[in-house]
């Protein structure tokens, strides 16, 4: 948990919210400084383990996972 927290110092990182329920963690970052594969290595490089990337908005003509 402390690599996450570390991971909030990153400039363009808004904000990450964790749900052990889910399974999830959650980051909302500046897209303007940082790209989807840069978050996903400093995820990795946190020790965290990614087995899918979940869009918050659907694509279009592409289901939304189950609940």
């Amino acid at each position: 948990m402390s690599a996450l927290g570390k991971l909030r110092e990153v400039y363009g990182i808004r904000r990450i919210a964790v749900s052990e329920h889910e399974r999830t963690i959650r980051v909302e970052y500046d897209a303007t400084r940082l790209s989807a594969p840069a978050i996903g290595k400093l995820l990795r490089s946190s020790g965290i383990a990614i087995a899918e990337e979940v869009p918050l908005i659907p694509t279009p003509g592409r289901q939304a996972p189950p609940p």
